[in-house]
């Protein structure tokens, strides 16, 4: 026995003394083996991890060292616990689950193992009075209530129901329990959406945080124990290396628990065309394995065959009506197909069935975004920190809601706890410059732009939108720089193309922006503000040239079809707001997507000045296109250097018609404003 002293956690290494079985069920010969055990190592979870192995001895020898280091834990009893029983010493297993529960009276999942371990031993009044405690404790844990029904049923026929799966729809003991059921392992997808992980097996024992395997049980008056002589090694210790233990020969049928089983294990470890397999071998032994139809489901999920996720997910809840895991697998399915409103309404089942289910307010936060709900999505990013505050993908997720409703400073707040968190996080430092450009601190938007660049220099967003705060702060050069290695990674990036041309127009360079300009257009036809630009620059880069007025008029007018949604085709068709002629003047209230046509009777030679006016107290940013009478635009202005360059007005002076005939003058605004009054006048 250990003293206490030698246990304390002080200690760095722990010595302990375990019994290695050597024989099968309640015959044992045992041998001591020394174990070293180290305080730093979690025995908890690497014992649990040889469990789930199906290496019982190796994680009872952990679980021993647990207990030394740890004596007043009851985890640590409950899965040595747990081994104990697997491999048939169901002494020693009572006697840990009673010192767990000494430990911690509260402690629901000790109670329903030690009540499972009484079934088996068919202590059927032990096992319903541990099972009702259980309930007591925590009535969520849905398996125990399966689980007591089969011990009353027992105890009223006198007989045991077999504990491994049959085929019938009465369900059978199933694992016993632990700190955690159905516990979440998320997976994060490039939208953000969170699924789990296997949660309760359908028989045998589990851990705290994941299910596990029991050994079959055998009922006592089946046992045949062989007549073996066990002679314990006195005072000796061999080492584990040298030990060797006797093998059994035994042939045991392979049933749908042992499949189920194997296609956890291969689930977990990311097979999932190996865990369909396994899965589905257990689905033909027990066609209505609801876990296992779940859990398939999640299986075709990842492996990216929706339609079947959605199949089995739809049995698995005709058969288990209560099934939050299949609520929720169906649910990323539904997402995965775009049916969000599906999606929507199974993620809310699931947290009717499980409230404290962060996953699921998570995926349904992200629903909300999609639909443009982003109040909603803040509520259920809020509820997902409130029951797991370390998740901080969900701080990232709701500063995007937050960004979208214009409120910035709590963006910036969520951004920065998911970087403090995960300084790689390059999504949440991208969503924070982007903020900071939005409250006109570039300086700092820069310097988070430099920080997903630092960790991808091949981040094209990032770079991106660094040229973009390279441009509010107007350092072009840098600007450009940026776009040119944007261009270089995504030569069909028609934006890039298009932001270069504004900052190589700032520094002058019109023929390079001309360029761009024309590249934007042949990858995006209808591009609107590159015909604009385009027709500034060619002002800017060959003055009010004659031959120039109409290469700019053709773009100003393609401007204003794209921007008003007109067609400005029929000359003869169109409803003129006004005749005018010289000296005439028409007033009206310029809108957003509005232009307005006017007629002008002309003669061959005959010079006309225009003037299109916003009114002092007006944000109109007036543009206008004077068509000739064979419909080609033949002179035109905005605010580019044809007209007045102090103002957004424009203008035209003594202007040589060429031809007799009706001419349209078509009135509308440009991109610096289009709310307010607009005056058009011909001058005499």
């Amino acid at each position: 026995m250990m003293n206490k002293k030698s246990a304390a956690l002080s200690m760095a290494v722990v010595v302990v003394l375990v019994a290695v079985v050597l024989a099968n069920s309640l015959a044992f010969a045992q041998v001591q083996v020394q174990v070293t055990c180290d305080a730093s190592i979690d025995y908890l979870e690497r014992g649990q991890t040889a469990y789930d192995a199906g290496n019982y001895q190796n994680a009872l020898n952990d679980f021993q060292c647990a207990v030394a280091i740890s004596p007043n834990e009851p985890r640590a009893y409950n899965r040595r616990a747990n081994a104990y029983a697997a491999l048939g010493n169901y002494s020693a297993a009572l006697e840990d689950y009673g010192h767990a529960i000494a430990l911690n009276d509260q402690y629901a999942y000790a109670y329903a193992n030690r009540g499972l371990l009484y079934y088996e031993t068919e202590n059927y009044e032990q096992a319903l009075a541990d099972y009702d405690r259980a309930i007591e404790l925590d009535p969520n844990l849905d398996f125990v209530y399966i689980n007591r029904e089969q011990a009353l049923a027992a105890l009223e026929s006198g007989a045991a129901v077999e504990a491994t799966i049959a085929p019938s729809a009465t369900p059978q003991p199933t694992q016993a329990a632990t700190e955690v059921v159905a516990t979440e392992e998320p997976t994060l997808e490039p939208t953000a959406v969170v699924t789990e992980a296997p949660t309760q097996q359908p028989t045998a024992v589990a851990t705290e945080e994941t299910p596990t395997r029991e050994a079959e049980i055998i009922t006592l008056d089946e046992l045949v124990v062989p007549t073996v002589e066990a002679t314990p090694v006195q005072a000796v210790i061999i080492p584990l290396d040298e030990l060797v233990v006797p093998t059994v020969e035994a042939t045991p049928e392979v049933t749908a628990y042992d499949y189920a089983v194997q296609g956890d294990a291969a689930y977990h470890s990311g097979q999932y065309a190996e865990a369909i397999e396994a899965y589905t071998a257990a689905l033909e032994l027990v066609p209505d394995y609801d876990y296992v139809l779940t859990w398939r489901g999640h299986a075709y999920h990842y492996s990216g065959d929706q339609q079947a996720a959605l199949d089995d997910f739809n049995r698995a809840i005709e058969l288990n009506p209560t099934s939050g895991d299949a609520y929720h697998g169906r649910g990323l399915s539904s997402y995965e197909m775009q049916d969000y409103n599906s999606a929507l309404q199974d993620y809310s089942t699931t947290i009717e069935l499980t409230p404290d289910a962060w996953y699921a307010f998570l995926n349904r936060g992200l629903v909300y975004q999609i639909q443009g709900n982003d109040v909603a999505a803040i509520d259920d990013f809020t509820r997902t920190l409130e029951i797991s505050p370390d998740f901080t993908m969900a701080n990232a997720q709701r500063a995007d809601s937050y960004f979208a409703l214009g409120e910035y400073e709590s963006a910036v707040s969520d951004y920065q706890t998911a970087l403090d968190a995960d300084p790689q996080n390059m999504e949440a430092a991208l969503g924070l410059g982007n903020t900071y450009v939005q409250l006109g601190d570039n300086e700092q938007a820069i310097s988070a732009f430099d920080r997903v660049l630092d960790i991808n220099p091949d981040d094209a967003d990032a770079r991106y939108d660094r040229a973009f705060a390279y441009l509010y702060l107007e350092d072009y050069e840098s600007a450009v720089a940026d776009f040119d290695e944007v261009i270089e990674a995504q030569p069909d990036n028609a934006d890039a193309y298009y932001n270069r041309g504004f900052a190589l127009s700032e520094l002058g360079e019109h023929r390079d922006a001309i360029s761009d300009y024309n590249r934007t257009i042949e990858l995006v036809p209808d591009f609107a503000g590159a015909y604009l630009s385009r027709g500034i620059e060619y002002i800017e880069f060959a003055g009010s040239d004659e031959g120039n007025r109409e290469i700019v008029a053709a773009d100003f007018l393609q401007w204003i079809r794209l921007t008003t949604g007109s067609s400005i085709d029929d000359m003869d068709a169109t409803e003129f707001a006004m005749i005018m002629a010289a000296g005439d003047s028409y007033t009206f209230e310029m809108t957003e997507g509005l232009e307005m046509r006017f007629g002008i009777e002309g003669e061959i030679g005959q010079q006309i000045s225009i003037e299109v006016n916003a009114a002092q107290d007006s944000s109109v940013d007036p543009i206008f296109v004077l068509i000739g009478p064979d419909g080609d635009a033949i002179t035109a202005d905005d605010d580019g250097g044809i007209g007045d360059e102090e103002t957004l007005n424009a203008a035209v002076r003594e202007f040589e018609l060429p031809e007799n005939g009706r001419y349209m003058l078509v009135v509308s605004h440009a991109g610096g404003g289009s709310y307010g009054e607009v005056k058009v006048k011909i001058l005499p």
